[in-house]
C-alpha cells in the first residue's frame, strides 16, 4: 500500500499531538509547519497529497493559512483535525476550503483511512473534470559535451515557459547524475525510478511523483543514487511521456551529455524539438559536430535545433560557430558567468535570481516568442 504524503500544519500547542496523530505506517509525514504566512511558499511547493491542520479553535490566522493554501494548491486535500465538530468549526473550514474535519480524538488509524478516503475522492474528482486537452510540444535538451549549461537552459526554459502562462513538466532523464533538483533546490523526494516501479502509469499515478516548484513547473526529479537509473527502461520513458503530454503544454527533458543511452534515445524520439546546446569552444564544437552527424543518422535532422551558450565568452564568433556547424542557432545566450554561477549556487532559476541579466533576457525573449 502506499504511504499518503501529508504537510502537517499545527502550532506549538499541537504540534505534539499532530505528530502522534500521524505516527503510522501508513503516512509519510513530510513536514510540520506553523500556520504563518512565512511558511506558504514552502507548503506550496511540497509533493503531498493532503494538508492536514490540528487546532483548538480554528482562530482566524489558521483560517487564513489555509485559505491562501487552497488558493495555490487546489490539489490538496485539506483536513482539519480538532477536539470538537461544532457548527461554527465546521463553517469556517468549509469556507477555508476544507474537505473534512474530523475529531483528533478518533483512533489514528481511523484517521488514516478517512483521510486516504478524502484524498482518493479529490483525485477522482479531479480526473473526471478535465478542462482540456493539451496539445503538448515536447522538447528534448542535450549536449555533446558536459558543461556547456545544458541543465542551466533546460530549467530556465522550463521556468520561463510557465511564467508564460503555460503548464510545464520538467522531467530529469540524465538518470545517473541528474542535477535538476540541485538547480531547483528541491529536497530529496521521488522520482522517476520510483513512477517506473509502478505496475501501471497512468495520469493520476505519475502526479504523485511529480514535485510542484514554487513557480508552478512541475518536476519529475532524477533517481536519487545513479544505480537506481537501471530501473528505468525505455518503454516506461514512452509511458510516461505519453501520460504527461495530455496534461501540460509543453513537457522539458534534461538529456545526459551521451547519445549511447536507451532511455535517451526514448526521449528524443518522442520529442517534437531536440535542443543541442553548444559554447564557443573547439572541443564543444568538435562534439557538437559529431553529435549533429550521428542525430542525422537517426533521422532525427528535422527535430535537431542549435543554442549556442555563452556567446562573447571567446574569440570564435557566432559566424564561426554556424561555418563550423553548417547550422544556425535558434537562441544565442550572452555570456553571463557571474549570474548563472549565482543563481545555481543559490538553487534559484537565473529568470527568477537575475530576470534583467542578458541570458535571462534571451531565455525568455525566445520561450515567449519563439519555441
Amino acid at each position: 500500500m502506499r504511504q499518503i504524503r501529508i504537510l502537517a500544519i499545527a502550532d506549538m500547542d499541537n504540534a505534539a499531538r499532530l505528530e502522534t496523530i500521524l505516527d503510522h505506517e501508513n503516512v509519510n509525514r513530510m513536514a510540520l509547519l506553523a500556520p504563518e504566512k512565512m511558511n506558504l511558499e514552502r507548503a506550496a511547493s511540497l509533493p503531498v497529497d493532503a494538508a492536514v491542520l490540528c487546532t483548538t479553535t480554528l482562530n482566524e490566522q489558521e483560517c487564513q493559512f489555509l485559505e491562501q493554501l487552497f488558493l495555490i494548491r487546489a490539489d490538496l486535500a485539506m483536513i482539519v483535525l480538532c477536539p470538537t465538530l461544532d457548527t461554527r468549526i465546521m463553517e469556517r473550514a468549509m469556507k477555508c476550503g476544507v474537505v473534512r474535519v474530523i475529531n483528533y480524538n478518533t483512533k489514528p488509524e481511523d484517521i488514516c483511512a478517512l483521510m486516504e478516503q478524502e484524498i482518493n475522492r479529490l483525485r477522482n474528482r479531479q480526473s473526471n473534470v478535465r478542462v482540456k486537452d493539451y496539445d503538448s510540444r515536447v522538447v528534448a535538451v542535450m549536449s555533446a559535451k558536459g558543461g556547456t549549461g545544458k541543465t542551466t537552459i533546460a530549467v530556465n526554459l522550463a521556468i520561463a515557459l510557465q511564467k508564460a502562462g503555460k503548464k510545464v513538466a520538467l522531467l530529469d532523464l540524465s538518470l545517473e547524475f541528474g542535477d535538476v533538483g540541485i538547480f531547483l533546490n528541491l529536497p530529496k523526494c521521488e522520482g522517476i525510478s520510483d513512477l517506473a516501479g509502478e505496475d501501471k502509469i497512468k495520469a493520476s499515478t505519475a502526479s504523485n511523483y511529480l514535485f510542484r516548484h514554487a513557480s508552478g513547473v512541475m518536476v519529475l526529479c532524477a533517481p536519487a543514487s545513479p544505480e537506481y537509473a537501471e530501473l528505468v527502461h525505455p518503454e516506461q520513458i514512452e509511458r510516461i511521456v505519453t501520460v504527461l503530454r495530455a496534461e501540460y503544454d509543453y513537457l522539458i527533458f534534461d538529456l545526459p551529455a551521451a547519445l549511447n543511452n536507451d532511455c535517451s534515445l526514448a526521449a528524443m524520439e518522442q520529442a517534437d524539438d531536440i535542443f543541442v546546446i553548444t559554447t564557443p569552444e573547439i572541443p564543444a564544437l568538435k562534439n557538437t559536430k559529431i553529435c549533429l552527424e550521428v542525430l542525422k543518422t537517426l533521422d532525427y535532422s528535422q527535430k535537431v535545433k542549435l543554442i549556442l551558450n555563452r556567446d562573447g565568452e571567446s574569440y570564435i564568433s557566432l559566424k564561426d560557430v554556424e561555418n563550423a556547424l553548417s547550422l544556425k542557432p535558434v537562441l544565442t545566450i550572452p555570456s553571463d558567468t557571474k549570474s548563472c554561477v549565482s543563481a545555481i549556487n543559490r538553487g534559484i532559476p537565473l529568470v527568477t535570481a537575475s530576470p534583467h541579466s542578458k541570458a535571462s533576457r534571451a531565455i525568455i525573449n525566445f520561450a515567449t516568442k519563439e519555441i
